[in-house]
């Protein structure tokens, strides 16, 4: 058996054993005691001590997203000055409320134009080559004035729902087709390829930049509140349908506007702002802020704000400020166009229209409310309206009872007829009217001037400073209006607004959520979040209504199999669909994330992550050899009391 001196040299032996392995030498100077840096520690994933192994894993939580949508507000009241058009006021107020007034002739112009998430859409039927009814089961969180789908008009100027968010009396259980939504521009080229699907939009769309090739379209797009910004468009469509003049004469035509045609489809609750529509042909020709062509169409709760023009030498020629040409319903819109018509050939005369909610047919119009800078040159025959050029039942007069019922038209037409057999039509409501007897009309009001000009030399047109001096002033929008650059020329005060910009939010905690199409199997739901200090992104309410329903199998099945397509494609391209709060006003908000937007998140998290795991590391390598210094030093000392304890044993 060993002595007690054996045991005390064998215990000091055990604690230097301990110190040394926590990385201590124990006898040397007092530095040398101290516990090593963050640079000493082992920063992987396992660290060991003496003969455990101690693993560790941390988390540095979310990192911030790298967002893709910088979203951008605008005034979404456009009530200071005149947006496109001639030197124009029609009053101050930003609404067209009942308290709105009229000034007469100045130098701005103002409406309202809302900013909103669909809150109850319209339900609709149509007799072409679809039909569709849509209704929402609620309002929408998006605080401000909406552009709601009941038509009924409020006390402040703007429009109303009910509070069960249907219309009409249709039920939001008819809806039979789930609407395919429209996050991005990519998503909204997609309707040429599925041109009788249904869609809504789930963001602001920016256009600029791009030049949007028209298409005919004859399916749904509910806008859900959301703006079409800045959209240009010089050509026409493929369609090529026939025209009528006064005394019923057809015309093969052709058509531009955001769509070509629309046959038996709908277009609702979009706000098409900045839109800039300036076709030039020679052959007879139609044009509309929405569509240059409809037939058995609905364009309903929209806002069009922005210049439609035509330069042609066409024998039969029209633009209107929803539709150029044809028949179907145009109600519970908000439209504020310049309308230029300027016909090249002094030779041969045509047969001109022009109408600030369409410029030829038999539309039925409802509670519109409508701004009009028209500007035409022509050497044929004019019919110009505020609300309508020509009103003419056709391809013959039969008895389609027609509705023209409370509308608000403000502005002026500035025109010049070079011909001797003169017509010069120019009213109000309806510049010619060749069948009274159908229309039923009835609440309609104005504060229309009819501009005559008798110079034919040069043409008409909104601004025509010779030495135009431009000064800008950028409105930055907000979460509840729509951005701005509103350009004035300093030599005469003309001035107009351009360059409108998407809502902007701020939204500090996004998370991954199911593509609303998706079928089982197509895309999932991450369980992780996103966080980001300055979001700007773009709302949308939270629900997904509206359907359309073909009367074909095939359009049906086209529609199915184009869904089922976009689904696929957005969960194999690696984007991601993100669901937000804006902090500033409650609205829900959506975005679609690129896939070269994950990876740099991806990216940006992992480094995250990996600085935390030093830190921790770090942190956890300090407290284990702490520990264990502790613990060696205790031995150390008993060891030491052991060995003095032999010591003075042997004395004695």
């Amino acid at each position: 058996m060993r002595d007690k001196s054996s045991r005390s040299n064998a215990a000091i032996a055990a604690a230097m054993a301990v110190l040394l392995s926590a990385g201590i030498a124990p006898m040397r100077s007092v530095q040398a005691m101290q516990v090593g840096s963050a640079d000493d520690a082992s920063y992987g994933s396992v660290e060991t001590y003496g003969d455990s192994t101690y693993s560790e894993s941390s988390s540095s939580g979310t990192d911030s997203t790298y967002g893709t949508d910088s979203s951008y507000g605008t005034d979404s009241t456009y009530s200071e000055s005149s947006s496109y058009g001639t030197d124009s006021s029609y009053g101050t107020d930003s609404t067209y409320g009942t308290d709105s007034t009229s000034s007469g002739m100045g130098t701005s112009s103002s409406m309202g134009v809302t900013s909103s998430t669909d809150t109850g859409t319209s339900s609709t039927s149509s007799t072409g080559t679809s039909s569709s009814t849509s209704s929402s089961t609620g309002t929408s969180s998006v605080t401000g004035e909406t552009t709601s789908s009941d038509g009924s008009l409020t006390s402040d100027g703007t429009y109303g729902t009910d509070e069960t968010g249907e219309t009409d009396g249709e039920s939001a259980s008819a809806t039979t087709e789930q609407a395919i939504p429209i996050y991005d521009i990519d998503g909204l080229l997609a309707l040429a390829s599925n041109p009788s699907g249904s869609f809504k939009l789930m963001a602001d769309i920016d256009l600029a930049g791009h030049t949007w090739q028209p298409f005919d379209f004859r399916g749904t797009l509910d806008g859900n509140g959301h703006a079409i910004l800045n959209a240009t468009i010089t050509e026409v469509s493929a369609a090529r349908r026939d025209t009528y003049d006064g005394n019923l004469v057809s015309y093969e035509s052709v058509f531009s506007g955001f769509f070509g045609a629309l046959e038996g489809a709908t277009v609702r609750n979009v706000q098409f702002l900045g839109l800039d529509v300036s076709a030039k042909t020679e052959e007879p020709t139609f044009v509309g802020g929405v569509c240059g062509y409809m037939d058995d169409a609905t364009i309903e709760n929209c806002t069009i704000v922005g210049q439609v023009a035509l330069t042609t030498t066409g024998s039969c020629i029209g633009v209107g400020g929803a539709a150029g040409f044809g028949r179907g319903t145009i109600a519970n819109n908000i439209i504020d166009v310049t309308l230029v018509c300027t016909d090249t050939d002094k030779v041969n005369k045509d047969e001109q229209f022009m109408g600030g909610a369409y410029a030829n047919g038999y539309a039925d119009l409802k509670n519109n409310k409508i701004t009009i800078h028209g500007y035409v040159s022509d050497h044929g025959y004019v019919h110009s309206g505020g609300m309508i050029g020509m009103y003419i039942l056709y391809p013959e007069d039969y008895g389609y009872a027609g509705t023209i019922t409370d509308n608000n038209v403000e502005g002026s037409i500035s025109f010049f007829e070079d011909n001797t057999d003169r017509r010069a039509y120019c009213d109000a409501e309806i510049g010619e009217n060749m069948s009274p007897s159908n229309i039923t009309r009835s609440g309609n009001t104005s504060n229309f001037t009819p501009d005559e000009h008798f110079e034919y030399d040069v043409d008409l047109v909104p601004h025509a400073c010779e030495n135009p001096e431009w000064t800008d002033d950028v409105h930055e929008g907000s979460c509840t209006e729509h951005g701005y650059t509103e350009k004035t020329c300093s030599t005469c005060g003309y001035k107009y607004r351009t360059a409108w910009m998407p809502i902007k939010h701020n939204v500090e905690t996004w998370k991954d959520v199911t593509d609303p199409t998706a079928t089982s199997g197509a895309a999932t739901t991450a369980a992780g979040t996103a966080t980001t200090t300055d979001a700007t992104k773009v709302t949308t309410d939270t629900q997904t209504t509206g359907s359309e329903t073909a009367t074909s199998e095939a359009a049906t099945s086209e529609a199915s199999s184009s869904q089922t397509a976009s689904t696929t494609s957005a969960a194999s391209d690696g984007s991601v669909i993100r669901e937000g709060t804006c902090t500033i006003c409650g609205a829900t908000v959506y975005e679609r994330v690129t896939a070269d937007v994950v990876a740099a998140e991806e990216a940006a998290t992992a480094e995250a992550e990996a600085e935390a795991a030093k830190t921790t590391a770090a942190t956890v390598g300090v407290s284990r050899k702490a520990a264990a210094i502790a613990l060696g030093v205790a031995v150390l000392l008993v060891a030491l009391a052991g060995g003095l304890l032999a010591f003075a044993h042997r004395r004695k």
